[in-house]
């Protein structure tokens, strides 16, 4: 997964509970996600992420 992706970038911290809202999944299914694997992965629905566009800069080898 880490070669496929490339080095990590530390992004936000995020405070997860039971009472939280997430808007695309129940966070109780990512906090057992992060407790039984180690991770989470949140990728975009199909379609939202034009596949031709350009890199903005600072993610260029990122």
């Amino acid at each position: 997964m880490r070669v496929a992706f490339g080095r990590a970038t530390f992004v936000m911290d995020l405070e997860l509970t039971e009472s939280r809202k997430l808007a695309r999944v129940n966070v109780m299914h990512v906090i057992d996600s992060i407790e039984t694997k180690g991770f989470f992965i949140q990728v975009p629905p199909e379609g939202l992420i034009n596949p031709n566009a350009v890199a903005p800069e600072g993610l260029r080898g990122a």
